[in-house]
């Protein structure tokens, strides 16, 4: 029975950005704990860090507002609002086309930028595929 070959290289997409944007989250929840909510924060951030709901990101407002709720009641560390910030983004907005006219920028933070207090950047586009109108 031959083995199934490993892939040899993976694309870098903004989900693998967005996964990276809760993971800092999820880091800094855990480091900082002790506030009081803080595992049901944690329980909902490793929900929405699973690839499912990284691949349907109609799953993530409804748990990133839990999270944030979460926080936010309980008095988190400055540093996990911040982070919370970082990954909330208006799907129903759009703010034109890229550059190349093949896609519509929903958010980006327009390059790379520094996360402050920390010495990890974040890059995030996202966007959509405008929807083609099909004609009789």
């Amino acid at each position: 029975m031959p083995f199934t070959e490993e892939p040899g290289g993976y694309e870098k997409t903004i989900l693998s950005d967005l996964q990276g944007a809760w993971c800092l989250l999820r880091d800094s929840v855990a480091d900082t704990g002790g506030f009081e909510g803080w595992d049901r924060a944690l329980f909902h951030i490793d929900e929405a860090m699973s690839w499912e709901t990284v691949r349907n990101l109609k799953r993530m407002p409804p748990l990133l507002l839990i999270i944030r709720n979460i926080c936010t009641q309980s008095n988190a560390p400055k540093e996990i609002i911040e982070r919370i910030q970082n990954i909330e983004i208006d799907l129903t907005k759009e703010f034109g086309g890229s550059k190349s006219g093949k896609t519509i920028t929903i958010a980006s933070t327009r390059g790379n930028q520094k996360i402050e207090g920390t010495n990890a950047i974040i890059g995030l586009n996202v966007y959509k595929y405008p929807e083609t109108v099909m004609t009789a």
